[in-house]
């Protein structure tokens, strides 16, 4: 009996060094991020130049950027994957964390080049106004695999002057009506007088159009409950609309010119507020 006590005590302090081997062993295994240097960002074009951007001129170059290799460290040595960058921009003092924020993605670069036409894009689609001096901020983010171990360069910050540039094309009549299978719009009618309500957009701006309308409201499962935007009043030759009425919210989305779809309506009757933006390329609809 003292025998295979002793025994069983063996066995356990055999087996308890294995674990501990073991142990050792992962631990000795696992990869460890031992740090980087946070890149440092820099640009040809002087931050005390204002950039002009013009519709001329947008094939040239606005912005040159080179940036310094982060050297992520493990304790396996310095990584072998690829680093991603990011070129974050964002309004002055938003700290790169508004709504607004545009990103511009490289993988294994060290340097970007950006032509008038794409600031002007990313200026213009954070909601800044055109024709007038504004201020932005550039930094770059440097990462590995999806996201991980991210670093942040200095910010830089620059002056310009966008031109007004629209990514879905304004209507030459200067005018904007919607017209759908609702009783309320007429039943598709276009042409001669309006529905039961007017059905021209007022133009708010530039780029920007609203309308408040009654809408019966239904499933969407036939025009019916469905409509457009007719940039001339009576004529069918062209239309806004989506691509897609089944993937297209019916609070709202992008819209495009001559797309295929007609816009889906709401399911519940009420009176909306439909905001047609096409500075940016999207509509809204606000059940009021």
């Amino acid at each position: 009996m003292i025998a295979m006590k002793y025994s069983f005590k063996n066995l356990l302090i055999a087996a308890a060094g294995l674990l501990l081997i073991s142990s050792c062993k992962k631990v000795e295994n696992e990869v460890v991020f031992l740090g980087g240097n946070a890149p440092t960002l820099t640009a040809t074009q002087s931050q005390s130049t204002v950039i002009n951007l013009a519709a001329g001129t947008r094939g040239n170059v606005a912005l040159n950027f080179s940036w310094t290799n982060p050297d992520y460290k493990f304790n396996t040595g310095v990584s072998s994957q690829n680093v991603n960058y990011t070129l974050q921009i964002d309004t002055v003092g938003a700290n790169f964390s508004s709504s607004l924020r545009q990103e511009i993605s490289f993988s294994s670069d060290l340097s970007a080049t950006i032509t008038q036409d794409q600031l002007n894009k990313i200026l213009l689609q954070m909601n800044l106004p055109f024709d007038q001096v504004v201020s932005f901020e550039v930094r770059l983010k440097s990462f590995l695999g999806t996201n991980s171990v991210a670093l942040y360069s200095n910010v830089l910050t620059f002056q310009a002057v966008p031109f007004l540039d629209v990514l879905v094309a304004l209507p030459t009549s200067g005018e904007l009506y919607i017209v759908g299978g609702d009783p309320l719009l007429g039943g598709w009618q276009n042409g001669g007088t309006f529905a039961s309500q007017n059905q021209q957009f007022n133009r708010d701006d530039l780029t920007t159009f609203s309308i408040t309308v009654n809408l019966s409201g239904g499933d969407n499962t036939t025009d019916k409950d469905q409509y457009l935007f007719v940039p001339v009043w009576g004529s069918w030759s062209h239309k806004y609309a989506c691509s897609k009425i089944k993937d297209q919210p019916v609070t709202g989305g992008k819209f495009g010119f001559d797309f295929s779809d007609n816009f889906p309506g709401p399911s519940a009757p009420g009176q909306y507020k439909i905001v047609v933006d096409f500075k940016l390329g999207t509509y809204s609809v606000t059940k009021l």
